[in-house]
């Protein structure tokens, strides 16, 4: 087993980059505030475009992996458009902003998210275990984190778009 250090060393710097940037929004998250409706999409385009990106560094490993991202992909989807509880926000259309409660979920969310892939790729870096047995959970966290983030978007749009949201 590696150590931290060498871990560390080892860990490219855009990977250093996407744990500030996540961390950043899981803080920020942690207080009521009010934003354009944009800086809403941040984190739902990182946690996408990783989990798409994560499917591609997979793809001619098996080609099983993609079915293995879809249902993730679907299932985490389907949770978040059914389990998004978006009563708290506050929209204001007319200038694109909404009112988010403070919460911890972002942060935690971000964190378990951001250390599950982490831990996969450290995992498969060092040959800590057959690849072949840690892709197919590699591309199941990527569909997930794309899914949810795709689930609670859809969901978002769809009440913004019908205000919805109580104001």
């Amino acid at each position: 087993m590696p150590n931290l250090l060498t871990i560390l060393q080892n860990t490219p710097i855009w990977v250093f980059v996407l744990f500030a940037i996540l961390l950043a929004l899981g803080l920020i998250g942690l207080r009521t505030r009010t934003v354009q409706v944009w800086r809403l999409l941040v984190a739902p385009a990182v946690f996408i475009a990783w989990g798409v990106y994560g499917l591609l560094l997979r793809l001619d490993a098996s080609a099983l992996l993609p079915l293995y991202w879809a249902a993730a992909l679907a299932v985490a989807s389907l949770g978040a458009w059914y389990g998004t509880n978006l009563d708290s926000m506050q929209p204001d259309p007319a200038q694109r902003r909404v009112r988010v409660e403070g919460s911890i979920f972002p942060l935690l969310r971000n964190m378990v998210l951001f250390f599950a892939k982490y831990a996969i790729g450290i995992a498969i870096g060092f040959g800590l275990s057959d690849p072949m047995t840690l892709y197919p959970v590699d591309v199941a966290v990527s569909g997930v984190s794309a899914g949810y983030f795709i689930g609670w978007l859809l969901r978002f749009a769809q009440r913004y778009r019908k205000g919805a949201i109580p104001a």
